[in-house]
């Protein structure tokens, strides 16, 4: 994938990646993101609210929402005292028995029936059991967890595609490919130019398309509006240069912000707490930043 997706596996030698979060009605979601991994949110209690591929729904205690191959998703908020695990497998660093049998057959089958899959399984025992097993097995410090882990894994994609609905596509926002195309080129565009002054025409005119063309596929494909994204990229940068010990004025400039007193109007809707707050240690940084 391009450069600008980020790639949680570049810090881990394990092609399976968990993490256990919770979260309040007053925790943020995160931003949009397209990956090469499949994604999970495994729901304890409570319930996330999670867009994908032009779809919103809930998940809720009990449910397990599928997130296939470079289908673009984000979380969009919570209910109180939510607990929910996010799973995430490079299915391109799995393999059973025959590598190359397990690429063609069963990593392709994935994204080739994508339409298919069903994106919520709602209180189904079954897969249920198997991430049951496999947080289990995470949890473990034996020696053959990674093994065993591996084993849940392969039976909860085995159980994904032998529930596929052959008959009934799933009600995805499909976009044709000119308009994918667009999404990611504007998404390749804030990610390098967003220490700049960026507007939508700016943005329109360097890919040859109206502005009201492009925020319209845009909001289609993220979920999200054109500004509100590239203030999410912007604050994200400024908050990473702010916890490296970078002052807090050159942060918001290094991240394209002229304008202190508006990037930290923007930052505190983004993340809750002002900037200065979160530097003085006067507030906790929320969990879900």
């Amino acid at each position: 994938m391009e450069q600008y997706y980020e790639n949680n596996f570049k810090s881990t030698k394990s092609p399976i990646l968990i993490v256990k979060r919770s979260a309040t009605q007053k925790s943020l979601g995160c931003m949009i993101n397209i990956h090469e991994y499949v994604e999970f949110y495994y729901v304890i209690k409570g319930g996330v609210k999670i867009f994908c591929s032009g779809m919103t729904q809930w998940a809720y205690g009990g449910d397990v929402a599928f997130i296939n191959w470079c289908q673009p998703h984000r979380s969009l908020g919570f209910l109180d005292d939510t607990v929910y695990y996010n799973i995430q497998f490079d299915l391109n660093a799995l393999t059973c028995g025959d590598s190359d049998l397990f690429q063609t057959k069963y990593v392709a089958k994935l994204i080739s029936d994508m339409e298919h899959f069903q994106p919520l399984f709602r209180q189904d025992q079954i897969i249920n059991a198997h991430f049951h097993s496999l947080i289990d097995e995470y949890e473990n410090e034996s020696f053959t967890r990674e093994l065993r882990m591996q084993s849940a894994i392969y039976n909860i994609i085995a159980y994904i595609i032998d529930s596929k609905n052959e008959g009934q596509k799933q009600n995805h926002c499909k976009l044709n490919p000119e308009e994918g195309s667009y999404s990611k080129k504007i998404i390749q565009y804030i990610y390098s130019h967003y220490q700049d002054e960026i507007t939508l025409d700016h943005i329109s005119k360097s890919l040859g398309i109206s502005c009201s063309y492009m925020c319209r596929i845009f909001k289609k494909f993220t979920g999200t509006t054109i500004m509100d994204f590239v203030n999410q990229i912007r604050c994200k940068r400024a908050l990473i240069l702010m916890k490296g010990g970078c002052p807090m004025a050159q942060a918001s400039a290094a991240a394209g912000y002229n304008d202190y007193t508006y990037f930290s109007r923007v930052f505190k809707k983004i993340y809750g707490v002002s900037p200065r707050k979160l530097i003085k240690g006067a507030s906790t940084l929320r969990n879900d930043v």
